[in-house]
């Protein structure tokens, strides 16, 4: 399997963001080649500035508002006659 000399750049979901060869002006492996360069985040390479990254989440919907009740139970240890 072919591999890449550069970094991978990860966005903190970690999608790629880019590959390092590439803002060299070469050519990537592709991102799913190992990278010999391992990767980074991107907050790392381009500080805040990451302006996929700086968009804030979209919140979420309450999932249930359902109480849950809890049921526990207490195991006892079995034991084996010999032989």
């Amino acid at each position: 399997m072919r591999s890449c000399p550069g970094q991978l750049v990860v966005h903190r979901d970690g999608t790629v963001a880019y590959c390092t060869q590439e803002t060299a002006g070469r050519r990537c492996a592709g991102e799913d080649h190992p990278h010999r360069g391992g990767f980074f985040a991107c907050r790392v390479v381009d500080g805040d500035n990451c302006s996929y990254c700086a968009a804030a989440p979209e919140d979420l919907d309450v999932l249930t508002t359902t109480a849950v009740t809890v049921v526990t139970s207490t195991l006892a240890p079995v034991t084996t006659a010999p032989g």
